[in-house]
């Protein structure tokens, strides 16, 4: 399910970003940052930056009703996704990159509502790391910096179909 939020969010800022520069595609991949050295695809790039517990949605138990019973299943898990688009254009670029930027902030603030064919809605909101978490974040990344957005993806739903028991009903007299 991860790989397939990426590549819808790369797919659709590819399509937005071809229209507005006239170019087929191109513009806008999922990759990582932390590439060999020199080399610089001149492309926004969409990568995961960590996954997260959506800690709203608390513990369940996993039980579901079946007829005069119980069904037990492993809760869902749901989890909210961080991933970054950056500027990945070289030196002489800069202002390019910092235009596509721009305009990669302005295609997500404008679909921040999304369905990548699974059957799910997501949401896309940006998120605001200090000049410190900004520095820990692309360290890890390799230690080249690129001017970027951070955004989070809300609650993705994982759930199996595995039951781990039946359990009969409990009555009283």
């Amino acid at each position: 399910m991860i790989d397939k939020v990426l590549v819808y969010i790369a797919e659709g800022l590819d399509g937005y970003l071809g229209n507005l520069y006239e170019e087929p595609a191109g513009l806008a991949k999922v990759g990582g940052l932390g590439g060999e050295e020199g080399e610089v695809p001149n492309q926004m790039v969409v990568a995961l930056l960590n996954v997260e517990r959506e800690g709203a949605m608390g513990i369940s138990a996993g039980f579901q009703t079946e007829g005069k019973g119980f069904l037990q299943k492993m809760p869902p898990w749901y989890l909210n996704m961080y991933f970054v688009v950056a500027s990945v254009f070289e030196e002489k670029r800069y202002t390019d990159g910092i235009k596509m930027l721009s305009e990669s902030i302005s295609y997500l603030q404008q679909h921040p509502v999304f369905s990548p064919g699974i059957g799910k809605k997501f949401m896309i909101e940006p998120v605001t790391l200090s000049i410190q978490e900004l520095t820990n974040v692309w360290s890890i990344l390799g230690g080249r910096y690129y001017p970027s957005v951070v955004c989070k993806v809300r609650m993705l739903r994982f759930e199996g179909d595995d039951i781990s028991r039946m359990v009969g009903s409990v009555r009283g007299k």
